[in-house]
């Protein structure tokens, strides 16, 4: 037996942690999936209070409503399911259990960037759908976001007709992907305040990200950047080079993604108590 792979001992731990997974993460994605549901009846009750009579409910809210539960599950499910491992009692229970250190990362990536968003996504999409067959909830919230996402993509189509070779939906998959990925190594990184050091660090990492990008646009001559600006030619520029910014959305993703994957298995690696 491999003591990297195993695939027998790999799929119980798999089956193992998704079951965990659930137990102490299920009524959480319950309240967030049935995000739909809970915007509904603030609105109808905000609407009979004040107008005295039920109208149907803006796309907007229903839209932030399903985007900000999905938020919230970026957020919470890595910090409820995979924060205990820096405790000292759980994290030493954890690193007990009969699986390598790759098998238990590779089951990290799979129940992060496959399982939940499969399961949550699908359940706030059926949720949305049965809701929308109530005439005062109006169209869906699911759809709005999508159509949102298509005209911000369409934005970018040039006179050839090419534009981001990304998808709503696709695009949509991978910011959430991203996201638990981050609060993921935020979880297993920080002892204690997780989400808020997470935050914080995310946020210290973009500062730091935009002044380097100002020192390159400064090197490249930030007068013919600030010409294009006043002209408002930014978005043509991007149009006229639509497969050097198709190329440079996706190299920058797969770095973001490979980082974020090396990072958590150096942390999940060197685990100690």
């Amino acid at each position: 037996m491999s003591k990297i792979f195993d695939a027998k001992r790999f799929g119980n731990y798999f089956l193992h942690d998704i079951k965990s997974a659930w137990r102490d993460s299920g009524n959480t994605l319950i309240i967030c999936a049935l995000a739909p549901v809970i915007i509904f009846i603030f609105a109808l009750l905000f609407q009979l209070v004040f107008t005295g009579g039920a109208h149907e409910i803006q796309g907007v809210w229903k839209g932030l409503a399903i985007a900000g539960s999905t938020l919230i599950v970026s957020m919470v499910f890595p910090t409820t399911h995979y924060g205990p491992l820096t405790e000292k009692r759980y994290g030493s229970s954890w690193l007990m259990l009969p699986a390598s250190r790759f098998e238990k990362f590779l089951s990290v990536l799979l129940l992060t960037c496959l399982v939940l968003p499969i399961c949550f996504i699908a359940a706030i999409c059926a949720v949305d759908l049965l809701m929308s067959l109530i005439p005062v909830y109006g169209s869906s919230g699911t759809s709005k976001i999508v159509e949102f996402m298509k005209e911000a993509i369409n934005v970018f189509t040039g006179e050839s007709g090419k534009t981001l070779a990304i998808s709503a939906p696709y695009a949509l998959y991978l910011s959430f992907a991203q996201y638990v990925l981050i609060f993921t190594l935020g979880a297993i990184f920080f002892k204690k305040g997780k989400i808020g050091n997470t935050i914080l660090a995310v946020c210290l990492l973009s500062l730091v990200s935009s002044i380097a990008m100002g020192f390159i646009g400064a090197a490249m001559g930030d007068t013919l950047i600030e010409e294009l600006a006043s002209r408002g030619e930014v978005l043509s520029v991007f149009k006229d080079n639509i497969r050097i910014v198709n190329t440079l959305m996706y190299v920058s993703y797969i770095v973001c993604f490979a980082a974020l994957d090396i990072l958590i298995y150096l942390r999940i690696k060197t685990l100690k108590h």
